[in-house]
């Protein structure tokens, strides 16, 4: 993806949550400049799109730690998930690409070769398809661009349970 692309799928974005519950809101793009407020503030906050761009393209796993490799002032939070919300909207896109695929019986082959990487993982197929059943505020997963932490309690749920229950 080039800068102009990136640029675009940012366009999209109106609200960010951080890992830890922080709001960002009305985010919009002016010039080489995104601009954001924070949660129970009033003054708008700038991250230049070159900085975040440079975050995207070189790092896989986006952190806050990562971020101030790359992103100047004291927005890296802020960064780091307006990045994570446009992984998720990336993420929405596939969904709507699989859905039917995640709605029949998966089935387990014993002895698996790796996937290519144009098809989607096993695991993230599961975390795409939890994460509509339970919405997407309620799910944290690496897979799906919300990863978890240890400030974060989870359980693991059986989804066949879900399915069942969801009928």
């Amino acid at each position: 993806m080039n800068k102009d692309e990136f640029k675009q799928r940012l366009l999209s974005i109106k609200s960010a949550t951080s890992i830890t519950g922080k709001k960002y809101r009305s985010i919009q793009i002016s010039g080489d400049t995104i601009k954001f407020v924070r949660e129970n503030k009033s003054k708008s906050e700038n991250i230049s799109i070159s900085e975040l761009f440079e975050l995207f393209s070189n790092e896989t796993n986006i952190n806050i730690s990562i971020a101030k490799s790359y992103i100047s002032g004291r927005v890296q939070s802020p960064a780091v998930a307006i990045l994570n919300n446009l992984k998720l909207t990336k993420t929405d896109n596939i969904t709507k690409n699989i859905s039917s695929t995640v709605k029949e019986k998966p089935t387990i082959a014993p002895n698996r070769k790796k996937q290519s990487k144009g098809k989607i993982k096993d695991e993230t197929r599961f975390f795409i398809a939890l994460s509509e059943l339970l919405g997407k505020d309620y799910l944290l997963s690496k897979s799906i661009g919300k990863p978890i932490n240890s400030s974060n309690f989870f359980c693991l749920i059986i989804l066949r349970h879900i399915i069942l229950i969801k009928k």
